[in-house]
């Protein structure tokens, strides 16, 4: 009887333990936190179902805590359109052209910051199935720093939010998914567009997600609570304590 409870217990526990977890995380440091007036979220998903699920979950949590925050599906909605974008990214001059015109549409758009969230790198048994909601995977993600975090090199040489969002959409790969056994590893990078410079990466390990919705939801809390641990951005209850 006593092995069968505890048999049990541990599959109560491992059924609820959570899908997604804070790998390791990076900050600026010597740095106010920063007051976005105008914060944009761009996910790096193919799939538009994925790529809105995701951009909503984060953009209602930052709005929650008081941060201007604004989804870019509606605004850049090739930002995840491998077909289309990977046959720019064959050519250095229209990948060039794509990075610049992409700059030039989020200062027009008045964005003062830029949140990126892309797949870098995933574990799983394969069983390809063409279309549906899941994430897609591109090659190893530039940028992808496994002990880099706080110091003099890190992160990856300093590149731009057009840089990165460049080399991302040089990744994707074709609107499909897999089932079975699947880890996710997920990078949030967050750009002060002013001086185009990074200013916070996370990464987060999701292991076989059921509920695109409550797995969006879960990344999000994860991220901005580790946004606020580390003040990288003011929120709102930090400003009324001043």
């Amino acid at each position: 009887m006593r092995t069968f409870l505890t048999f049990s217990v541990v599959l109560i526990l491992t059924a609820c333990s959570p899908s997604t977890k804070l790998v390791s995380s990076w900050s600026e440091s010597g740095h106010e936190p920063h007051k976005f007036q105008k914060l944009m979220v761009m996910a790096v998903f193919p799939n538009m179902e994925t790529r809105a699920a995701a951009e909503n979950a984060m953009v209602d949590a930052l709005i929650a805590k008081g941060v201007r925050a604004m989804v870019t599906y509606d605004a850049f909605p090739l930002a995840g359109n491998a077909k289309d974008l990977m046959e720019m990214a064959r050519d250095s001059a229209q990948m060039e052209e794509l990075k610049q015109g992409f700059r030039e549409k989020v200062k027009r758009k008045g964005a003062d910051g830029l949140m990126i969230i892309s797949v870098f790198d995933v574990e799983k048994t394969k069983e390809y199935h063409q279309g549906g909601p899941t994430l897609v995977v591109g090659a190893p993600t530039y940028g992808y720093y496994s002990s880099g975090y706080g110091t003099a090199a890190a992160p990856f040489g300093q590149p731009t939010y057009y840089d990165y969002y460049g080399y991302n959409v040089a990744a994707l790969h074709s609107q499909g998914h897999y089932t079975t056994s699947a880890t996710y590893y997920l990078q949030n990078n967050l750009f002060d567009v002013n001086s185009e410079q990074l200013v916070y990466a996370g990464q987060t390990k999701t292991v076989d997600y059921k509920s695109l919705q409550k797995e969006a939801a879960l990344l999000s809390d994860l991220m901005v609570n580790d946004l606020h641990e580390k003040k990288v951005l003011a929120f709102r209850e930090d400003v009324a304590k001043k």
